[in-house]
């Protein structure tokens, strides 16, 4: 079947890079805010120029050059990577072994808050076909551990997971925005929406029904007719809300050819395929689901009666309802629409909305 140059060179890069063990696929690209969405046609041409070749001019899946690649396919600027062997800063020594953990690059943040740690990210380089979990060094002096043992020492020691990049919040700044709108930089943390699976349990959480009983057999979400061929009925209420599927999300059996509706419109990953990268899409039907789907429509009832055994009156059950989902009281303005929208609407309905808040579904 034939298939457009776009395809057929997305589907060569994913070759050439993937029997290395590192999959550098777009979306994991896009998600990773490390490769700009466009036509990757003319990225797919640097990233074989990086690539080196054999006598017979064969191409050798391995890349030898990181710097040439990080400036040729990820867009970075010559600068951005730093030779970690003259950074003594970032060298760790286990006098006990025998021994000195440095990276191989470091890279700066663009506006360090603190001058005294700069650093935004370590990169350790290691040869090819490495097992990352499996100890290298035999001599007994040294320190017996994995190459993955010893690069999260490294950041430990080094406190790089401790910076003010790693522990930023998702503020707007208009000045930063301006300058860098993708946030290439890492200016601030980017928005992450919860999966599904994450929001399904955290809902289940705050009605107070969630069982987390652990192990055992999976649970079904759809009801089971065997009439010559299977039927998976999803919108069965018996099943959606049956007692014995509020345990947590991870163990519900799937059915690979038939996914649950509710989970697939929040881009639950598809059982029928490898799924690297999860697509996170904002979609009207999302907004929907959450207010209208039977699953929530009754998680939300089960909510209301939780508050209801907290407070009696309506102004107070509201505080009671944004402290459960989402973590802090409601402002005087929200106070005072929320409780109007209760007394109209009743508590019930108010916590359908507080499901389907921004704040309920993003991790800031």
């Amino acid at each position: 079947m034939a298939r457009d140059p776009e395809t057929i060179a997305h589907l060569e890069w994913l070759g050439y890079v993937q029997p290395i063990g590192l999959v550098v696929s777009i979306p994991a690209l896009l998600a990773a805010q490390a490769h700009v969405n466009r036509n990757i046609t003319p990225d797919h041409a640097c990233f074989l120029v990086c690539l080196p070749k054999d006598k017979h001019d064969g191409i050798i899946t391995e890349i030898r050059d990181l710097a040439a690649f990080a400036c040729s396919v990820l867009g970075w600027e010559k600068d951005d990577l730093h030779d970690a062997d003259q950074l003594t800063d970032l060298h760790v020594t286990l006098p006990e072994y025998h021994e000195t953990l440095r990276p191989t690059f470091a890279v700066k943040e663009i506006q360090p808050k603190d001058p005294k740690k700069p650093w935004l990210m370590l990169i350790q380089s290691v040869p090819i076909a490495t097992p990352l979990d499996d100890v290298q060094d035999q001599d007994s002096r040294r320190w017996h551990a994995s190459p993955h043992a010893k690069f999260e020492r490294l950041l430990r020691e080094t406190e790089i997971l401790l910076s003010a990049t790693y522990r930023q919040a998702s503020t707007h700044d208009a000045g930063n925005a301006k300058r860098d709108a993708d946030n290439r930089h890492l200016w601030r943390m980017n928005r992450q929406r919860l999966d599904a699976e994450s929001i399904r349990d955290s809902v289940l959480a705050i009605s107070g029904k969630i069982d987390y009983k652990m192990h055992g057999p999976g649970y079904d979400l759809f009801r089971f007719k065997d009439d010559h061929s299977p039927i998976y009925d999803h919108l069965d209420l018996d099943y959606i809300n049956r007692p014995e599927s509020w345990r947590r999300t991870v163990y519900r059996f799937v059915v690979r050819s038939v996914p649950n509706p509710f989970l697939e419109t929040l881009d639950c990953a598809d059982p029928n395929i490898n799924v690297p990268v999860r697509n996170t899409t904002m979609t009207a039907l999302q907004a929907l689901a959450l207010l209208n789907n039977p699953f929530m429509v009754k998680q939300a009832e089960f909510f209301a009666e939780r508050v209801r055994t907290e407070e009696k009156e309506p102004a107070r059950q509201v505080d009671a309802a944004y402290r459960l989902a989402i973590g802090r009281t409601p402002t005087a303005m929200e106070r005072t629409a929320m409780t109007a929208y209760v007394e109209r609407h009743g508590l019930a309905n108010a916590c359908r909305l507080l499901f389907n808040a921004n704040e309920f579904l993003f991790v800031d």
